[in-house]
């Protein structure tokens, strides 16, 4: 993939209303980090903040998409995420098959993915078969 946005907090939502009106309070409560380097005692955050110039995941293999695969990507997974309920005048069965992402190449990190998982299965059940010869 590409590295990560950069969003690593965990934030929780607390009721404030009163017989004035609604309100609610969104509280940072937790960061993300990452598991520390060796010789360090604490990892490095996850989460972006201004002036940073290492934040986010790096991930082991770099895969680009252009914007145009991330748009359409985006698009299919938010309709096909959807919950049938919340539309009335959805029919469940219309709703889009998310396969697309990987059978037409368009979500290409997540069809790289998915590769290197069946390539680590396949070298796991080799390994297995020659331990139990």
């Amino acid at each position: 993939g590409e590295r990560t946005f950069g969003k690593g907090s965990v934030q929780s939502l607390h009721d404030v209303s009163d017989r004035t009106g609604q309100a609610a309070l969104k509280l940072t409560t937790q960061y993300y980090a990452l598991p520390p380097v060796p010789g360090e005692e604490r990892g490095r955050l996850v989460h972006k903040t201004q002036g940073d110039d290492d934040w986010g995941v790096n991930p082991d293999i770099t895969v680009s998409m252009t914007p145009e695969q991330n748009q359409q990507a985006y698009e299919l997974r938010r309709s096909a995420d959807l919950i049938a309920d919340w539309d009335a005048e959805r029919n469940p069965e219309d709703r889009p098959d998310p396969m697309p992402l990987i059978e037409d190449g368009i979500d290409a990190q997540l069809e790289t993915a998915l590769l290197l998982l069946r390539a680590r299965l396949l070298e796991s059940a080799d390994e297995d078969k020659v331990a139990s010869n």
